[in-house]
This record gives structure tokens, sequence and C-alpha cells, in this order.
């Protein structure tokens, strides 16, 4: 690229000059013109009256990546994904890369990036807000995270009248249905606990470093939760769906262990393996009564008592 902006302008630069300015061999400034102009197909032309190189024909841009126009179309519905990330740390690291992928495109295509909005968007129901405590405080996790040092905030549980002071070794930051959690080793009880970034205050690096525990991994410690929790132990259920809702089930992929058994009216069940049943328990309500627990028998108490307080909750 440094080689490229310097025949763009004009400058007539030698092998020599451009050895001594970019830091490298001669051999490879010479490597990097031969595949500019053999392999990427520039027109590199030396000029011996003015001792350097220079493009003999129009070049309009550095061809950095070749990818077809629906490899382009997922990279821009990427951009589009990543508005779910807008105003937190890593906006900014997701915006700049695929700025430097769109510059070195070597075509034009018929899909402009800012047409996508209006023919795809995502939706984020119940996002995060984005104060600005938690930029700060998820600034501070994730470099946290990334250094391997011990993290001090006080959390503030919900329900709790005062808030708490925590010291953790933090190993994962997740956002999971549109919320950020820290994931990481609470020191005080010996023990994995999980805290919204949201709830975190005055959160500090301590400086002091912790070896990774080699058994963690965020696949071990999500799997078998059905959204954020679970409980010790892991509990296959059933649920029944009527004909519309069936419908609308077949569409989506609820859960790594599902199973779907095909009813001869068209209806169909399904079975999960879950770790917690009472996030299962409301989203078998989500469904408005087209959806019934089965089994095992707790389960369908534990759906039975949800809808209890949500009747009471609307006398």
């Amino acid at each position: 690229m440094e080689i490229h902006g310097r025949l763009q302008a004009g400058r007539f630069p030698n092998a020599p000059a451009l050895a001594r300015e970019l830091e490298v061999s001669e051999k490879t400034v010479r490597r990097d013109l031969e595949y500019m102009r053999d392999s990427l197909g520039l027109p590199v032309e030396y000029d011996g009256a003015r001792r350097g190189f220079y493009y003999s024909g129009t070049v309009e841009s550095f061809p950095l990546v070749k990818i077809s126009e629906g490899e382009l179309l997922g990279l821009l519905v990427a951009r589009q994904a990543a508005e779910a990330f807008r105003g937190t740390p890593f906006a900014g690291t997701i915006e700049g890369a695929l700025k430097k992928l769109a510059a070195g495109l070597t075509d034009e295509v018929s899909v402009r990036a800012e047409d996508l909005g209006a023919a795809i968007s995502f939706r984020n129901k119940g996002a995060t807000r984005m104060d600005a405590d938690f930029l700060r405080t998820s600034a501070v996790a994730a470099q946290a995270v990334l250094a391997r040092e011990e993290l001090e905030f006080l959390y503030i549980k919900p329900l709790a009248r005062e808030a708490a002071r925590r010291r953790v070794q933090p190993y994962h930051l997740a956002c999971l249905h549109g919320l950020w959690y820290l994931v990481g080793w609470d020191l005080a009880r010996e023990g994995w606990r999980m805290f919204g970034v949201t709830r975190m205050r005055e959160a500090r690096a301590t400086g002091k470093g912790f070896g990774r525990k080699s058994d963690f991994s965020p696949e071990k410690f999500f799997g078998g939760s059905f959204g954020l929790w679970k409980s010790g132990r892991e509990t296959r259920v059933r649920v029944h769906f009527d004909a519309y809702t069936s419908a609308l089930a077949r569409e989506r992929f609820w859960h790594e262990s599902q199973e779907i058994f095909e009813q001869k009216d068209g209806t169909l069940e399904m079975e999960l393996t879950v770790g917690g049943l009472d996030e299962a328990a409301a989203w078998v309500l989500g469904f408005a009564g087209g959806a019934r627990a089965v089994r095992p028998a707790g389960f369908v108490e534990a759906v039975r008592a949800a809808a209890k307080r949500v009747a009471e909750a609307h006398e």
C-alpha cells in the first residue's frame, strides 16, 4: 500500500529509496513490485530517465481483496448485524475491520452499502442501554479479560439495597439476548459467577495477573442452559405445539439439544435438555397457549406455577 501510494502520487520512487523509507531490504521491495505487476496486474514500469517506478496507466484502487458479489453481500449483512454493537467498545474495531476490507475491493458491484439498510435490518429486543457507565465498565472488563488481570467492582443484585464489593478473575464477556454479561471466578465465593455488566460499578483492574483454568470454555459454561442460567442438574423436557405454533417452531433453531417428533395430525413435539426449568417454562408461556409442557411432571408444574403468577398479576 505504501508503494502504491508513492506510485499513485507520481513520485517515481526507486528500490533503494523505498527500502530505506520502509525499513526493509531492497530485495523485498523488488519482490513486492514484481508481485504488483505480475500477480495484481498493475501497470508498474521503470523510467530510466527519472530513475524510478511509475504507473503507466490509470489505477483506480489497489486490489487487496478479490471477492464475488455474493461474498460482498455477506460482508454488508455482517456490517448491518454489527449495529447491535453500536455504542460498545467493540463497535470501532468491527467498523474499522469492515472498512479495511471494503477499501480493497477490486470491482464495482450492484449492491451499495448505503442501500442495504432499506433492504436488510436486525432488531434486538431488550438490548443493553448504552450509557456512560456501561461503556466505561465494559471497556475495563474487556481489557481485563484479554490481559488476564483480576477485576474488582461493586455489584448490585436485583432487589438488593446495597452494592457488594466483588473480586473476580474475568474469563469471558458474552452478549446474551442483547444483554452483556461477565463470566468469572469469584475469589471470595470460590466458584463461577455471571455478572450483568450494567449492574457493575467502579470497575478497575487490580494489576494482578492470573492463570486461566484449563477446564473453562464458554461452550462448557453455557452448555445445557436454555437462556442465561442453569441449575446443577440437567432435565430432558418435552413440549407439544398446536398446528399453528408447530409451523412457527419449525422455522427456528431453539437449542442444540432439540429433537423434533412429527405427529400424525400435523403438529409436533420437541424434546430439549435444559439446565433449569424456569427459563424453559417462560419460553413455553411465550407461545400464548400454543405450546404445552408434556413431561416431566416437574416441568409441567413449573409452567403451571409461572402461568398462575402471570394470571394473578393481571387480576
